[in-house]
């Protein structure tokens, strides 16, 4: 039976909606486990499992987005969106802290730690996120319009930037866009999908 001394829980509906906005991620997903009530109300209005809540935010710098040709290449590390963005000059790292407010789009200059003539300035690349680490696949070289299958390995701590070379040719996935990377157990990469430069559809690998 509930307590009466329990007010929080006996609040209208829109009365917690709008106290757990002003929760930061912790302590909401401590509210999470303490009732199934709570449960439902943090999935539903936070995060989206149940029904999505758009909201519009003013995002601080937003104007720098458009050093960027392809915004569908970010990921969320412990609830901050990275957006790598691998131009020929100044490449960088855009970021959002979803902790803080106001909202702030921040530009990280990303150092190449491989050697300059193995780095390819690629846009509509595919990223996923393991640990504190970026992997960026594939994508269309901005210099030659090729394809490519370039593997790209970003640091969010230092913001360094190393290829992973693989010298067994035959089990490199080929060049390719309109790919997704995906992460699984936080231990692998799963490519799927994407147009190779011969224009063959792949639907896995």
């Amino acid at each position: 039976m509930m307590s009466q001394k329990n007010y929080f829980s006996r609040l209208a509906n829109e009365l917690i909606i709008k106290i757990i906005k002003y929760l930061d991620y912790e302590d909401l997903n401590s509210l999470s486990f303490t009732c199934r009530s709570f449960l439902f109300f943090v999935k539903k209005h936070t995060f989206g499992y149940v029904t999505p809540i758009w909201e519009n935010v003013e995002i601080i710098n937003l104007n720098i987005l458009n050093i960027s040709s392809c915004y569908r290449n970010g990921v969320i590390i412990d609830n901050i969106l990275y957006i790598p963005i691998l131009s020929i000059q100044s490449p960088c790292c855009l970021s959002i802290n979803f902790n803080k407010s106001p909202l702030i789009l921040l530009q990280n200059s990303i150092k190449i730690e491989c050697n300059l003539n193995d780095y390819e300035p690629c846009k509509f690349i595919a990223t996923a996120a393991i640990d504190n680490c970026i992997y960026i696949f594939g994508g269309q070289n901005i210099i030659s319009n090729n394809f490519t299958n370039a593997f790209y390995k970003l640091n969010i701590k230092n913001f360094f930037l190393n290829k992973i070379v693989n010298k067994n040719s035959q089990i490199v996935p080929k060049a390719r866009i309109r790919h997704s990377l995906n992460s699984i157990d936080n231990n692998q990469l799963i490519l799927f999908g994407g147009r190779c430069f011969n224009g063959e559809l792949i639907h896995i690998q």
